[in-house]
């Protein structure tokens, strides 16, 4: 019989705007980060730490700076453990989440970012790249545009890795 996905909604947070994934406890499981544009206690980030078999924790928020709009994931101190990097439009800033390696998250650290930050990109090394330079808000939409066109694929890219591996696991 042939291996069907079932949609499951998780609970996240106010008003998610992305996803990212990475193994934040360091079990080998794929975990999940939202970014949620929501300010107060479900705005932020939030953390669902995977259970290894499609099903995920309830979810652990943080606080970044306001209407988070966007939230990469890298190893901004180069620790080994995936650390958090959200822009947050409101309060013009960017926020940076130092990662414990046990899925929990140090308290946000955030400096400013220029006028209405509205997209990040973690690249090789992890350097981050902040839409506050340019000018030309045309210019800006097309790079964000082209970096979730990006992320989307990548993400749909590690679903097709994990369902494979869930596969390979039953059947090993």
């Amino acid at each position: 019989m042939p291996h069907r996905l079932v949609p499951t909604a998780l609970p996240a947070g106010q008003n998610p705007q992305s996803v990212s994934t990475a193994d934040f406890n360091g079990d080998g499981r794929p975990d999940l980060m939202v970014a949620n544009q929501g300010n107060g206690p479900g705005g932020g980030v939030s953390v669902l730490l995977g259970n290894g078999d499609g099903t995920f924790q309830s979810p652990v928020h943080y606080a970044t700076g306001s209407n988070t709009q966007h939230a990469v994931v890298g190893d901004v101190n180069g620790d080994g453990h995936p650390d958090l990097i959200s822009a947050n439009e409101n309060s013009n800033d960017v926020s940076v989440l130092l990662g414990n390696g046990d899925g929990s998250f140090q308290t946000a650290v955030t400096g400013p970012a220029g006028s209405l930050p509205l997209g990040l990109a973690a690249g090789d090394g992890f350097e981050v790249r902040l839409f506050d330079d340019e000018q030309d808000p045309l210019t800006v939409m097309k790079w964000k545009e082209t970096l979730d066109f990006l992320e989307d694929a990548t993400d749909r890219c590690e679903d097709v890795a994990n369902v494979l591996e869930g596969v390979v696991v039953k059947h090993a």
